[in-house]
Parts: C-alpha cells; sequence; structure tokens
C-alpha cells in the first residue's frame, strides 16, 4: 500500500475508539498505526495471518456469514 494512501487513512480512522480491518492479510499497515494511536483493532480474514501487536486477529469468512 503506498503510504500516502495509508496515511490518509489512519488519519481519517484515528478519531475512532474502535475499528475492524476485514480482509487484512498480509498487509497490516494501517491496523498497526491506528493501534500504535491507541485504536482497539480487529482484524478479520479467512486465513491466519500474524499481525503487529496491539491487534486482535479472527479467522472468520463475513461474506458467508453474510449468505447464513
Amino acid at each position: 500500500m503506498k503510504k500516502s494512501l495509508r496515511d490518509a487513512l489512519v488519519g481519517r480512522l484515528s478519531g475512532y475508539d474502535r475499528a475492524v480491518e476485514v480482509g487484512v492479510g498480509r498487509e497490516p499497515s494501517v491496523a498497526a498505526a491506528l493501534a500504535a494511536r491507541g485504536v482497539d483493532v480487529v482484524a478479520v480474514d479467512v486465513h491466519d495471518f500474524p499481525v503487529p501487536d496491539g491487534v486482535s486477529f479472527v479467522r472468520d469468512d463475513v461474506f458467508a456469514r453474510a449468505d447464513a
């Protein structure tokens, strides 16, 4: 992800207390930056991926749940 896009997302979302990143994959930089700013972040993906300190991870398929 481009630094300018990441910085824009973090700037916009850092005012919230909590955030969920759906489809975090191998690019947790937004989640990490939000957590560093004190946002409670949960990352969700259908595959297990390591996440930075301060970010919780949940393995789930949100699309499958939407169809249920």
